[in-house]
Order: structure tokens, then sequence, then C-alpha cells
């Protein structure tokens, strides 16, 4: 029998400087609800959280806005609100007003706006919804989309 040969010696690392961590591309981090702010008006703890169909819609089509409203002390929903949706196509003079149904027991309310007559093609349509609180006041949220027909 030959005799075991030994294991090769374990070559000696000499101490290296640390590297600095590389950056690790992150996802991008989906923005947070906007909140709307109580007005002036006097409105307390209530915020509005309003989620649209699209950013952009086709011309011709309609627009569905969803509205949740809660107590922002508790956090529970608020049932019996009021709102509306005023919209307005940019650079006409034209205004829609729209009331969405009261807030159903989970604080949900929604409104389905049908086509604006005077919105064409690559117009932007502002529109602003606000919340009659139930404290008084009025508690609104401002945005916009673009009718937009995809070639």
């Amino acid at each position: 029998p030959q005799p075991e040969a030994e294991p090769p010696a374990e070559p000696e690392l000499e101490p290296q400087p640390a590297e600095p961590p590389q950056e690790i591309p992150q996802a991008p981090v989906p923005q947070e609800p906007e909140f709307a702010e109580p007005s002036e008006g006097g409105a307390s703890g209530q915020l509005g959280f309003v989620y649209r169909s699209a950013d952009e819609i086709q011309e011709g089509a309609d627009f569905k806005v969803y509205l949740l409203v809660f107590d922002n002390m508790n956090l529970r929903p608020a049932k019996g609100v009021r709102a509306r949706i005023e919209l307005n196509v940019l650079g006409k003079t034209s205004t829609y007003e729209y009331k969405f149904q009261a807030t159903n027991s989970y604080g949900w309310a929604a409104v389905v706006v049908p086509p604006l007559p005077d919105a064409a093609d690559s117009n932007v349509v502002n529109y602003k919804i606000c919340v009659e609180a139930p404290a008084g006041g009025t508690i609104c949220k401002e945005d916009s989309f673009l009718v937009w027909n995809p070639r």
C-alpha cells in the first residue's frame, strides 16, 4: 500500500481591503396613494382616496372614478358621505358636474362619467372631486387624465 498523500497546504490569504458594496438595482416603488387634505372649510376627520379607471381614455369612452372615504381618527369607513366630481377640458370653458351616490357601509362610492362632448383626442381633462364632510366643510382632490386614441 502507498502512503496517503498529504493534502496541499492552504495558501495563506493576505487581508484585502473591503470593497465598497455594489448598488443593487431596486424595483420601482409604487407611489403611495394620494390623500386629499382638509380644506379650510373646517372638515374634520375625513380623508378620501380616489381611484380612477385609467390615466388615459379613448375618445368617446366612459371615465370611471371610485372613491373611498374613511374617518382618519379611527380608520373606519364613512357611510353615507356625498361627493361630486367637476370636469373641464383644458382650454375649454364648459364645466361638467356629476354626483356620486352616497358611500356604502364600506365607505366606497363610484361614478361613471359619460364621454364629454368637447373632449377630443390629445385633450387633457382636469377634474376635481369634493367630499362633503359630515362635520361640515369640504375636502377636494384635483387631478387630470388624457384623452388618447392609439393608432
